[in-house]
């Protein structure tokens, strides 16, 4: 329900929210099921989240090989969890053959100048790649210290969930007010092919 308010506010919160819960819960389903054909309630119940989730990303996206990463870190952000990997592979693969056959869409990357195979570009490569992964770590270090002053200043749960949603709000209209423009909002694929194709709006 959350997910669905966000979406029509226009909350860049990504198809991946919805979808996931959606295979989170068929998961759910599945773990119940289990339960009562065993009468046993011992079940691992991670293995189920991290194959419903799995299954999610690559059918929603076409990418195998990235819902199992995605879903063998799901339970356990900390850690890759290997002992799922079998589970996640299965489910996975098998997600992504059934989005293909139903001609699910999914997001297509335009086709763009492949880099020859040297040293250089390899290099290039391995830099930006760093650079990448050290902006995203960046990122998260940022949320995680907002979150903690955001629980120093405000006790209460709940203004702990709207203050920063009020936030985000107030930076889309200053955002829209000062340069007419939407485009961070929502999945934001049109960023992605103006990014390959032309130039990308700061």
């Amino acid at each position: 329900f959350m997910s669905s308010i966000a979406h029509l506010a226009g909350a860049s919160v990504g198809k991946e929210g919805v979808g996931v819960q959606i295979g989170l819960s068929i998961a759910s389903f599945a773990k119940k099921g289990e339960e009562k054909l065993l009468k046993k309630a011992d079940t691992n119940k991670d293995y189920f989240l991290m194959s419903g989730a799995a299954a999610a990303f690559s059918a929603l996206f076409g990418s195998p090989v990235a819902g199992v990463l995605f879903g063998t870190q799901f339970a356990s952000p900390d850690i890759t969890r290997l002992d799922a990997f079998l589970p996640c592979v299965l489910s996975s693969i098998s997600a992504y053959f059934v989005s293909s056959a139903l001609s699910i869409h999914i997001l297509h990357i335009p086709y763009f100048t492949e880099l020859t195979l040297t040293l250089g570009n390899t290099i290039y490569v391995g830099l930006f790649g760093l650079l990448i992964g050290l902006m995203a770590r960046l990122f998260c270090h940022g949320l995680e210290k907002f979150k903690e002053a955001s629980h120093k200043v405000f006790k209460n749960q709940v203004s702990n969930i709207i203050f920063p949603a009020f936030l985000v709000t107030c930076i889309i209209f200053a955002n829209y007010l000062i340069n007419k423009d939407l485009s961070y909002n929502g999945l934001s694929s049109g960023l992605l092919y103006s990014s390959i194709s032309d130039s990308v709006p700061l």
